[in-house]
């Protein structure tokens, strides 16, 4: 790998014999940051509005990814991953003077324009009055965090309240988990593929563009479940084909992991269709929002499984990620069909 890049996290921190970790602990960091993330910005859009809570979490978001390339230590660069909320928190206990100078800065580094500061204090006054409310006549429309908790966790346990419900949700739960994990896994196992790293990301992100386009016409036509099973099963397949056979010749590892990564695509394509129909109506909103949490799940532990397990047993992820993709084939035949079943 030092043949192909000049210079590395790796190689700048000396992450390297027991420090090893932490290569596959940045990585993960970034899918806990999503994890908490989702929800959370799903309540700020809703306590503020959803252009301003876009517009700064963009800003904030490009500055500190250009940022990290001048962090001094690596505690100082995993840190910055979580430094998307401050502009926010600022505003809140109305330290508008404070936000200002970030957003300032955040629009500065972008050659971006944010409004006056007259006026953009005004919006931040405008908005820390909205959070700090406390009229009677709004005191039933402005719930506390802690109801918000306690309704969402209540929505949640319905999802296991019948047998029924809670076999579709425990399945759809395991479809995101194996999905997630392979398709991170399978765009960052190129060093245990002994693959070009450019050419193998490049073939990934071409992977794409036919599961997403091809994936339509034939869920309409033969359903959601079979397809989808085919594909975790056919990825699973060709992933652990790669755990029993050699790096070499390397055109048909590449074609094998492409496979498998155009498999995983088309199955984490059509599993948002089926979580948005079988779940019942009530709940539908809720079984979508937790499937992509526990989603995450899979996608942090990605990283570990490529960085440090195939450090020390390459053909192991293979192994891993294959295995996962059969059980999820598997998984998703229990799973009711939805196409034209609009009460599945």
């Amino acid at each position: 790998m030092n043949d192909t890049f000049s210079s590395t996290i790796t190689s700048d921190f000396e992450l390297v014999c027991e420090d090893n970790y932490w290569r596959a602990t940045f990585q993960t960091a970034y899918m806990i940051g999503n994890f908490f993330g989702s929800p959370l910005n799903g309540f700020i859009s809703d306590k503020f509005g959803r252009r301003l809570t876009v517009t700064t979490g963009s800003v904030i978001f490009i500055t500190s990814s250009i940022l990290t390339a001048w962090m001094p230590d690596f505690t100082s660069l995993l840190s910055l991953r979580f430094f998307d909320e401050s502009p926010r928190w600022l505003i809140i206990k109305g330290r508008f003077e404070k936000a200002y100078n970030v957003l300032e800065k955040a629009a500065r580094w972008n050659k971006t324009s944010i409004p006056e500061k007259d006026k953009l204090m005004d919006i931040m006054k405008g908005i820390k009055e909205n959070a700090t409310d406390k009229k009677e006549s709004e005191v039933i429309a402005k719930e506390s965090i802690g109801d918000k908790v306690k309704k969402i966790l209540l929505q949640i346990i319905i999802l296991f309240r019948t047998p029924e419900i809670r076999k579709r949700t425990l399945l759809v739960y395991v479809d995101f988990i194996v999905a997630s994990t392979v398709y991170y896994g399978l765009s960052l196992n190129s060093k245990n593929f002994a693959a070009d790293p450019f050419i193998y990301m490049m073939l990934t992100g071409l992977m794409e563009v036919p599961a997403y386009t091809l994936t339509a016409p034939i869920v309409a036509r033969f359903g959601r479940r079979t397809p989808t099973s085919v594909c975790y099963s056919l990825c699973g397949v060709t992933i652990l084909i790669l755990a029993f056979i050699p790096s070499d010749p390397a055109w048909l590892v590449i074609t094998l992991a492409m496979i498998g990564k155009l498999c995983i695509s088309s199955a984490y394509q059509i599993l948002y269709l089926i979580s948005s129909e079988i779940f019942p109506t009530e709940v539908r909103l809720q079984g979508l929002g937790t499937s992509n949490l526990v989603a995450r799940i899979g996608a942090a532990s990605s990283p570990f499984i490529t960085d440090l397990l195939g450090a020390s047993y390459p053909w192991a992820p293979s192994l891993v990620f294959g295995s996962a993709g059969m059980v999820a084939g598997v998984a998703t035949l229990l799973l009711p069909e939805t196409l034209n079943k609009p009460n599945a």
